[in-house]
């Protein structure tokens, strides 16, 4: 179990990203089942941050599916949970936050 949980500049502003897509291109509800999702899940990982599966080229990172489209990007530290980067699986392989370059 952790007890703080930090967001990184970029977490924050790719969530942004998610969901002013999702407000502008779907619907303002369906932004805010995605914003409560996010909380769930980590909420989830608070008291379990094992539960995603770990990043290949990063062991210390690990990753859980939101919905069909989205990955959250963590990391634990201590007692900390570091939200790292949000990532839509749309997009090239190649443009994974943390795949080899």
């Amino acid at each position: 179990m952790v007890n703080k949980i930090e967001w990184t500049k970029t977490s924050l502003a790719e969530l942004g990203q998610i969901l002013l897509y999702l407000k502008d291109k779907v619907s303002e509800d369906a932004a805010m089942k995605f914003a409560d999702l996010v909380k769930s899940k980590i909420s989830q990982l608070s008291n379990r941050t094992f539960d995603g599966r770990p990043v290949p080229e990063h062991n210390n990172i690990r990753f859980v599916l939101l919905g069909k489209f989205h990955r959250l990007y963590y990391r634990r530290h201590g007692l900390m949970l570091f939200i790292t980067r949000f990532y839509d699986t749309r997009q090239n392989p190649t443009k994974r936050p943390y795949a080899k370059k």
